[in-house]
């Protein structure tokens, strides 16, 4: 489910980085058959993967394998669609519509959603030939996209709202925004209208009912009163799959807050049970979580913004290149630009944003443990998810720990309360630890930016090395 996201935002990482030179030499009719040629090979070489590659494991990791490999390869033909044909150029050529990058966006994304659209077709028939999951396509195509599409609809709508911002007749707003510090506001602006949106677009294409389950809707009031904590609506999320045990909050703001179950959570939990899981949500909601993940993955733009993008240019300068590849008109530049940023994306989202996901989730367990008085339900329910799993019980993904480790975890709280503020306090340190290094990276692109701007750029461009 996640991992589409990841490899979405991927794909969005190498699209923004690509820079806008209008010199695509292909009319739309051989960009077509070159599109048509390329999605029917990489159709191909996907079925020949799935079909062919073998790797000793468990049935359902070789599916994740294979889909994360195909899902990586998707990209590499993305960026071949971007650097090679340069469908950007020839796109914004074609419709004389060079001030809304965001339609650039949307066309690749569609794109890329083909590519994807294979690969989850192929994971589908997989598993039905395997007997891994049995579930009809269109349910299959909703766990994969809906997240995606929740997530990335409200930041396209976002996205193109801000573009049109630029044909304003207001000169000096415009250079304003279009300045380090005002690229700052626009990046808060823009994620909160963005957390703003996601609730709506998450209800409308999963398809939410309103819950009408008496027991899930007493426990929740109940909770409700014990914490303090609030919430807008409760909705029944129709996950596929049946009898999934899982439960969600989507939205900062109270009036934009919904409480998500699924019918395996109404129908196989006891009460105690499902006040454990709501408990742990409505842990995310007290500490914070969701402004953390905005700041979190900021932290990257920024990082990627101010930094990233500033030692590149950095290095390149303080080296004997041409003018040409400088000044960014090279395609060379320009893909070793787009990698590295892919590349730093990949890993900040791997080992330091799931690094925090993952605490926030045990934030959210201990939670949970205190506001059910340390009873073991939320333990019990761990179990029950478990027997339901095809994943071992000590297999941790990016996002969470594994379930045993969070089942012995919250019998380490049981037996020696301490881990609980242990766990608080190294949260707490970890958190300030990393705005300390990105604000220090961050500033630091600065001065090298300065520099950039400076001599360096005078030495190499005005008196360039022979």
């Amino acid at each position: 489910m996640f991992e589409s996201i990841i490899f979405y935002i991927s794909a969005l990482v190498l699209c923004i980085s690509y820079p806008l030179t209008f010199h695509g030499s292909f009319s739309i009719g051989m960009l077509i058959c070159f599109l048509l040629i390329s999605f029917i090979f990489f159709y191909f070489l996907s079925s020949y993967i799935f079909k062919n590659l073998y790797i000793k494991r468990s049935l359902y990791e070789i599916l994740s394998f294979k889909s994360r490999l195909i899902s990586f390869i998707a990209i590499l033909f993305l960026g071949i669609d971007l650097y090679l044909l340069h469908i950007p150029d020839i796109f914004l050529r074609s419709i004389r519509l060079k001030s809304i990058p965001t339609l650039v966006l949307f066309l690749m994304l569609l794109i890329f959603s083909v590519y994807m659209f294979i690969v989850w077709f192929l994971e589908w028939k997989y598993c039905s030939d395997t007997d891994i999951i049995n579930i009809e396509f269109n349910e299959h195509l909703l766990l994969r996209a809906g997240f995606v599409i929740s997530f990335i609809l409200p930041w396209l709508v976002t996205s193109l709202v801000f573009d049109l911002i630029h044909f304003l007749p207001y000169k000096n707003f415009i250079k304003l925004i279009d300045s380090d510090a005002g690229q700052i506001v626009y990046l808060i602006f823009f994620l909160l209208i963005f957390a703003l949106m996601i609730p709506f677009a998450f209800k409308k294409i999963w398809r939410c009912e309103e819950l009408e389950d008496l027991e899930t809707i007493y426990v929740l009031k109940e909770l409700s009163m014990e914490t303090g904590i609030k919430y807008h609506k409760a909705f029944l999320w129709p996950f596929p799959g049946g009898n999934i045990i899982t439960a969600g909050v989507v939205g900062i703001f109270r009036k934009f807050r919904y409480i998500l179950v699924t019918r395996g959570f109404v129908n196989l939990l006891e009460k105690d049970e499902k006040k454990a899981v709501l408990a742990h949500e409505f842990g995310h909601i007290r500490h914070h979580h969701m402004f953390w993940y905005i700041f979190i993955f900021a932290g990257f733009v920024a990082l990627s913004y101010f930094f990233i993008d500033q030692l590149l240019v950095y290095f390149i300068s303080m080296i004997p290149v041409s003018t040409e590849i400088l000044m960014g008109k090279n395609d060379l530049l320009e893909l070793i630009t787009a990698l590295v940023n892919l590349v730093s994306f990949v890993l900040y989202f791997r080992y330091i944003f799931s690094f925090f996901m993952r605490n926030f989730e045990r934030e959210a367990d201990i939670f949970s443990f205190i506001s059910t008085g340390t009873q073991p339900y939320l333990i019990s329910t761990f179990k029950k998810i478990d027997l339901m799993s095809v994943d071992p019980p000590d297999k941790p993904d990016w996002h969470h720990f594994s379930i045993l480790e969070r089942i012995r975890f919250l019998i380490s709280c049981y037996i020696y309360p301490q881990n609980i503020r242990k766990h608080s306090r190294k949260l707490k340190s970890n958190i300030a630890i990393y705005f300390i290094v990105v604000g220090t990276l961050v500033i630091f692109g600065l001065f090298i930016g300065s520099r950039i701007n400076g001599d360096i750029l005078v030495n190499h461009i005005f008196f360039p090395l022979n």
